[in-house]
């Protein structure tokens, strides 16, 4: 039998036990395949990535650790096909692991993000010997040429986005929290679990310290960031 006519039996009311198993067997094993493929690639990519990683050039203990994990669960399920309730459980704390370790590196982007656009705020307070141009024609033509030189859509709406960055906007506080209102909506009558996420973001975002292992986990970076914000409190 073959999956067209599993699909030919299944109309007609014939073998339907037989034609349903062998349907669901090999759409399983189709899912597996693709799930091989999408693994082999990602793995690859990572593998590339961290050639030149200096996470690895360092040794750094806990990033080789968790490293070594994702290789021993490889090598169990694909490899061996050593697939039990123990393995699963494995993978299952493995991918935990990684979100929680994710969530810290993107608390520490976001925080030198933030800090990157105050002291862009401010630096020319202590630039010294600064030549301004206030050539009004000549800056906008410099903008212009920034935003179209490339004919990409994707790189011309980027540069865009750029320069809207830099602009000196402000809100009202009320202002703010409507903002914060409005993107609230779109969860009215929808799963609370999508909310709950929705505001654990909000809250890491404006609480970044309150995470698990926030300044624990690569402390290197933790520390180098620490120094950049004291001085900026400092300014």
């Amino acid at each position: 039998m073959d999956l067209n006519r599993a699909k030919r039996e299944m109309k007609k009311g014939n073998n339907t036990e037989q034609s349903i198993k062998y349907i669901i067997n090999t759409q399983f094993k189709n899912l597996k395949d693709i799930s091989y493929i999408k693994l082999d690639f990602e793995y690859t990519l990572l593998i590339e990535m961290l050639a030149e990683s200096p996470m690895l050039k360092d040794k750094n203990l806990e990033f080789v650790s968790l490293f070594d994990s994702i290789k021993q669960i490889i090598k169990d399920v694909v490899i061996e096909e050593k697939v039990d309730e123990n393995t699963i459980l494995k993978i299952d704390e493995l991918r935990n692991e990684v979100k929680e370790k994710l969530t810290i590196i993107t608390a520490y982007s976001d925080d030198l993000e933030m800090t990157e656009y105050i002291l862009n705020r401010v630096e020319y307070k202590y630039v010294e010997d600064k030549e301004y141009d206030d050539n009004l024609e000549e800056i906008v033509a410099q903008i212009f040429n920034f935003i179209f030189s490339d004919k990409d859509n994707m790189v011309i709406n980027s540069r865009i986005g750029q320069i809207i960055a830099q602009l000196p906007v402000r809100l009202t506080r009320n202002k703010f929290y409507d903002m914060i209102e409005k993107s609230l909506t779109i969860y009215k009558e929808g799963e609370q679990k999508s909310l709950e996420n929705y505001l654990q973001q909000l809250e890491y975002i404006c609480n970044p310290k309150g995470l698990r292992g926030y300044g624990e986990y690569l402390n290197d970076i933790f520390m180098a960031i620490s120094q950049v914000q004291e001085q900026v409190d400092n300014l």
